[in-house]
């Protein structure tokens, strides 16, 4: 089995936050699960004690919408961000050779099979302009630190020093993006200093889903696959937010096992 731990940051989605450890546990019941609740509350703390976890709780509030968060949204909370997670690399993590950048809206269907192939291996998106690739020397296409994304552990640790030290204003006058969205920056990170990053099979992203109907539940269906076929082989889905938007039924499951309500 994978050598791997969990990083987890969550916002105010309870229910969301309850199917996802839930889904994550039935696979992978005692691997390291570190658990930030951004907001000020405690409110996720009774599901991060459930499905045991190492409980905490930021120093900034993260910006929080109704179909996604943002842990990341300046300067600050970047650099506050990557610090949390060089921390848990050392403590709760310390441990293990893998770790993966949890989400609420990820969906575990089944074990991992294999080993990630790059230092940071996860599902593309966007990344940062033309303009700071260059500044850079970057010849990476896409970012692949979406949720789910699984990064060496020893890798990161071994250059948060140099991070440190890294000049930013230039950056910054290229692009913003790096310090405003979480994973932009974990692919920075790791592509400021020429780490290998790519995709792979093991995880995808749940897309076929537009914004006029985000907020629908029935939209969801009850399961990734019949939202999009092209996640029938993987097992890490990022993007699967039926339980953003729970029906009544789910939320009476969520309580009656959380709360004995």
């Amino acid at each position: 089995m994978l050598n791997f731990g969990v990083f987890y940051q969550s916002g105010h989605k309870d229910v969301a936050c309850f199917y996802a450890l839930e889904r994550l546990r039935s696979f992978y019941p005692n691997i390291p699960v570190v658990f930030y609740e951004d907001g000020g509350s405690n409110t996720l703390k009774p599901i991060s004690d459930f499905f045991n976890c190492h409980y905490k709780k930021t120093k900034l509030k993260g910006e929080n919408y109704e179909s996604f968060g943002k842990p990341v949204f300046n300067f600050e909370s970047a650099m506050d961000y990557i610090d949390r997670i060089y921390v848990e690399c050392q403590t709760t993590l310390k441990d293990v050779k893998w770790v993966m950048m949890f989400e609420d809206d990820i969906w575990v269907e089944r074990e991992i099979i294999g080993t990630p192939p790059y230092d940071l291996t996860g599902i593309h998106n966007y990344y940062v302009k033309q303009e700071l690739k260059d500044f850079i020397g970057s010849k990476l296409y896409s970012n692949f630190g979406r949720g789910g994304s699984m990064f060496k552990r020893q890798v990161f640790v071994d250059l948060y020093e140099e991070w440190k030290n890294i000049k930013w204003d230039e950056i910054l006058s290229l692009d913003k993006s790096v310090v405003e969205w979480s994973d932009i920056l974990i692919t920075f990170y790791f592509d400021y200093f020429k780490k290998t990053i790519g995709g792979w099979g093991e995880l995808i992203n749940c897309t076929f889903i537009t914004y006029d109907i985000i907020n629908i539940r029935e939209s969801w269906k009850t399961h990734p696959h019949e939202v999009d076929s092209d996640t029938d082989d993987s097992s890490i889905i990022h993007g699967y937010k039926g339980y953003y938007f729970p029906t009544e039924e789910e939320i009476n499951y969520y309580k009656k096992i959380i709360y004995n309500a």
